[in-house]
């Protein structure tokens, strides 16, 4: 983080991936963001590590992987 020069996870993703885009435009397989957990996008829902799924609209973030 440090060499990224930024502060906070969002910082990192959107250094590596760009900004961050709306809720409503995120596709399957985008990276999501909850507090400090990332996930990716499955559509209706987003799902984190140990298999937790919770709806998009509880999610922070979202940023576009490049097709």
């Amino acid at each position: 983080m440090r060499q990224l020069g930024v502060r906070n996870m969002s910082g990192v993703v959107t250094a590596v991936h760009g900004a961050p885009i709306p809720r409503r435009q995120a596709r399957h397989g985008d990276i999501v963001r909850r507090g400090w957990a990332l996930g990716i996008c499955c559509g209706t829902h987003a799902e984190f590590y140990g298999d937790e799924c919770v709806p998009m609209s509880a999610v922070d973030e979202v940023w576009k992987l490049w097709r």
